[in-house]
């Protein structure tokens, strides 16, 4: 076991000759600012529980870039240096299996592994799970930050003997959302116009809390909708999915149905009534197949035809939350998922 190091952070290099080795990168994480939500609370759970056992343990936090997942990271690890431990910060390195008697070879340490599959392919991550072992004096806290789980092999993702926690931060709860606008002084129907576009969002950050209150209070002039469409949200915009649920003819009073591959869609995240796709759609034929039927096979198929649905097309919204749209005679019927 090398000689304990002095508690600071240090990045992992690799070299060709010399293999693995720690670089002094600097005393501590500048984390600035007030903690929202639950990170505090998360922290104090992830912090105990390791204190309170001999094995080492792993903390994975996903969530997409400006997400908080970082944050709580380096909070972690400066609660390891307030504890007399080093930080290891294994980000942009290659990584090979000799990574692991190296790790072993340091005591009271903090690893955290940023971006966790561009440095772990996912060929190799299997194989690092004894990395994650270690007991005693030699244990260790490893805390993995990735966009998403689905990045990370199922091997470490169903394994809470070494990989204890898992938390997503890809969505903020409303309450930190009206938190942070109090703080900010934002004007309350201001504040209900963001809550109405987290309501409609499958993901909402704390990045893209922030950048929407920061440009409000910047140009307080402009709408919403203003600044959605100046705004660089892409992620927010487009990544609402929808499901078509009912397709209906008013004017014959006839059913039709999806014909496309799928029938989920991605749409404006900011409200329903941004909604645009389009569908390809086939009549349902209710008639029962009749065998001796001279019409050709070519004349008794369905109707097909293509339907665009946008903005403008709203109609109504049902209590359920179903969005109707009306367009060239059709109601379309969708439902956002969960």
């Amino acid at each position: 076991m090398l000689d304990p190091l002095t508690p600071a952070i240090y990045r992992l290099k690799y070299d060709k000759q010399n293999g693995y080795y720690l670089d002094y990168y600097k005393p501590s994480f500048d984390v600035r600012g007030k903690n929202y939500g639950e990170i505090d609370h998360h922290i104090d759970i992830f912090w105990r529980k390791y204190n309170s056992t001999s094995n080492s343990m792993g903390v994975m936090l996903t969530g997409s870039p400006g997400s908080g997942k970082t944050r709580v990271a380096e909070l972690l690890g400066n609660l390891g240096i307030n504890a007399n431990m080093c930080v290891v910060l294994v980000a942009d390195v290659q990584v090979n299996i000799q990574l692991i008697p190296f790790i072993d070879s340091f005591h009271n340490m903090v690893v955290i592994f940023d971006e966790f599959s561009k440095n772990f392919p996912m060929g190799i991550q299997g194989k690092m799970l004894t990395m994650f072992s270690s007991i005693g004096n030699n244990k260790k806290l490893f805390v993995i930050t990735e966009n998403s789980r689905l990045s990370v092999s199922p091997f470490i993702r169903t394994r809470p003997g070494r990989v204890r926690y898992a938390v997503d931060y890809d969505r903020i709860k409303e309450d930190v959302l009206l938190d942070y606008c109090q703080d900010y002084r934002v004007e309350p129907s201001f504040v209900s116009d963001i809550i109405e576009i987290y309501n409609k969002a499958s993901k909402f950050t704390f990045d893209h809390l922030q950048a929407i209150v920061s440009e409000h209070l910047f140009t307080p002039e402009m709408t919403m909708d203003e600044l959605m469409e100046i705004l660089n949200l892409d992620d927010l915009v487009c990544e609402t999915v929808w499901s078509v649920t009912r397709i209906h003819n008013v004017e014959d009073d006839t059913e039709w149905r999806d014909s496309g591959d799928e029938n989920t869609y991605t749409a404006h995240a900011m409200d329903s009534a941004y909604f645009r796709c389009s569908l390809y759609i086939t009549k349902i034929d209710k008639t029962p197949a009749n065998k001796d039927s001279e019409v050709p096979e070519s004349e008794s198929r369905p109707e097909s035809r293509r339907l665009v649905v946008a903005k403008a097309d709203i109609k109504n919204i049902d209590e359920d939350k179903t969005y109707i749209y009306h367009k060239d005679g059709f109601d379309v019927y969708l439902t956002k998922n969960r």
